[in-house]
């Protein structure tokens, strides 16, 4: 879970959320919000991920319960996080941005982050594919 949160947030952050910036009309308090969501659950993700190992080490009460106390502060966050994304962020999205813009958004980002550009792989073509 702490892996999905982080990849899930780390591509709003690095690709959904620069694409929406450019091409919609959008709302700053709820940019904002959604930036500051993202800061504090990455933060908690942070902590949990420390607290993990001497969790998974002893699973004690004193271990046990600081580890519940991380969850339980964070999921606060998370659930109006969530429900406001679904709500009203993701509305935006399904009529700004499309799956093949997207992919070639993730295209580019993958490219970025390895330090190859697109002619030094390319595509195979499929039937259907074009």
């Amino acid at each position: 879970m702490l892996h999905f949160l982080h990849t899930h947030h780390t591509g709003e952050d690095e690709l959904l959320f620069p694409l929406l910036r450019e091409r919609a009309a959008l709302d700053p308090e709820l940019m904002d919000r959604m930036d500051a969501q993202h800061a504090q659950v990455n933060d908690a993700v942070a902590a949990v991920g420390a607290e993990l190992p001497a969790w998974t080490a002893s699973a004690d009460a004193a271990a046990s319960e600081r580890m519940a106390a991380l969850i339980d502060a964070t999921m606060p966050t998370l659930i109006d996080h969530l429900a406001e994304e679904e709500q009203k962020l993701l509305p935006i999205v399904s009529v700004t941005l499309t799956q093949k813009g997207m992919g070639r958004a993730r295209q580019a980002r993958h490219e970025r982050d390895s330090g190859h550009a697109a002619a030094s792989h390319p595509r195979p073509h499929h039937r259907g594919n074009r």
